[in-house]
């Protein structure tokens, strides 16, 4: 498939050079504001930078730098939810290939791939250059028509993509996702394996060897490769899920319950493997990890269904308290 990959001739500058429109004027409040806000943010102090920009913002709701630099310091805090609201606001006030791009980005964060697409689409209407950006628009574009089953367009996009960046371990993974959706596991198998010789520490990468070994029926190797991305991030939840299935299979529910522990460390609130990590303990007889577990998940999602049910196995064991 990527030796097929035709490479697409880079777009020449046409355009004449234009002068860079003035920054807007900022009043020395809201000016020291901003600067104080960008040396907090510069140091990860996000959440006290987006109180000054909050409070710059209030000053002038319009202020395009203010604007930009509010929503950057929002993505950085992952509250897509309230960039996408300052987002609006930027492109309402200056429509350029960068604001429609960082919408669509957000767009595409937060899930909506419907407004992501039409964000993205109008951005690339406005590109006249061939810029590093375009590499992440069509690699995500891609992306999305996968999740909607029109691999056709998908490929058509990671290949736009690939022009801008051969040798993106990521963007291999894409495409192995890609022929596992459409069934061609021997092709999904070369684009892992390929992703893992540009960049080991790829932990996806590895998780799809790892499914893709399993499928061929080589589960030691398909282990390993789940244990090496596990090993890489531990906060993989593919790889996690896919251990947690197999771990009787391979006699290693005791190695499984300390890789979820690890993940339960840096992570607070997962229902889904919290659900997991109760049935490991029951698997073994560790009643009581397990009622504490499912004790700590159900104050995050007390209506979850699947809680509720063990909550009734809990009623019928005797747990030493």
């Amino acid at each position: 498939m990527l030796e097929m990959i035709g490479q697409e001739p880079l777009r020449q500058n046409e355009a004449p050079q234009r002068a860079l429109p003035p920054r807007p004027k900022l009043s020395i409040d809201i000016f020291t504001l901003v600067q104080n806000a960008k040396v907090l943010i510069k140091h990860g102090e996000l959440r006290l930078a987006r109180h000054l920009l909050r409070e710059s913002l209030q000053k002038d709701p319009k202020n395009v730098y203010v604007l930009k630099t509010l929503a950057d310091c929002l993505d950085k805090l992952n509250q897509w939810d309230e960039a996408e609201k300052v987002l609006k606001a930027l492109c309402q006030q200056e429509v350029n290939f960068p604001n429609l791009s960082m919408r669509a980005h957000n767009h595409y964060k937060l899930g909506q791939d419907h407004l992501a697409l039409q964000s993205y689409f109008e951005a690339l209407a406005l590109v006249t250059d061939d810029i590093p950006e375009l590499y992440e628009i069509y690699k995500n574009v891609g992306n999305i028509f996968v999740r909607q089953g029109d691999f056709e367009s998908a490929e058509e996009n990671y290949n736009k993509a690939y022009t801008r960046a051969s040798n993106s371990d990521v963007l291999l993974v894409n495409y192995g996702t890609l022929e596992v959706q459409r069934g061609d596991l021997d092709k999904a198998l070369f684009c892992f394996r390929k992703a893992v010789e540009v960049n080991p520490l790829n932990d996806r990468a590895w998780v799809g060897l790892g499914m893709i070994h399993s499928h061929f029926g080589d589960f030691e190797l398909a282990w390993g490769n789940l244990i090496k991305a596990s090993d890489i991030n531990p906060e993989n939840r593919t790889a996690l899920i896919l251990l947690a299935q197999w771990s009787t299979q391979m006699n290693s529910v005791d190695t499984v319950i300390e890789r979820f522990v690890q993940y339960f460390s840096k992570v607070s609130e997962d229902s889904e493997l919290s659900i997991l990590l109760i049935k490991l303990f029951i698997e073994k007889s560790e009643y009581y990890p397990a009622h504490l577990e499912f004790v700590r998940a159900i104050c995050f999602d007390p209506q979850n269904q699947e809680l509720q049910k063990l909550n009734e196995v809990f009623s019928k064991l005797e747990i030493n308290q």
